[in-house]
């Protein structure tokens, strides 16, 4: 019985840290990543644009230090893994043409979705 009782205590925490990694490793991602998707004016997501983005100062409307810009996957998406701030999409990083349709502003981590058009 109280073998038992071991191996149920063993594979209760075996589960219990599995699930805590598994949990902390998901909201980790989203929680400290600025996730850019870029996409035309019909919403289809287009890879391999280059994108960029830089520190920004709302009041003053200053671009500060600029982000080497980063190449969209299958999937339009881009990720930035900084420290939480505020940022703007660089429009002079966009490659094949494209400038922004509008000016985006990243205020906190998340996804967001800029649409671009051919120059």
């Amino acid at each position: 019985m109280k073998k038992m009782k071991r191996w149920i205590a063993l594979i209760a925490t075996a589960i219990l840290c599995f699930a805590t990694l598994a949990f902390t490793a998901c909201g980790e991602k989203d929680a400290t990543a600025y996730t850019v998707i870029v996409t035309n004016e019909s919403g289809t997501a287009l890879e391999n644009v280059t994108v960029g983005i830089c520190s920004y100062d709302e009041t003053t409307g200053q671009k500060g230090n600029c982000l080497a810009p980063i190449a969209t996957d299958a999937d339009g998406k881009v990720v930035f893994e900084v420290e939480e701030g505020t940022y703007i999409v660089n429009d002079d990083t966009l490659s094949g043409g494209y400038s922004c349709k509008e000016k985006y502003v990243l205020k906190a981590y998340g996804e967001y979705t800029i649409v671009v058009v051919n120059d």
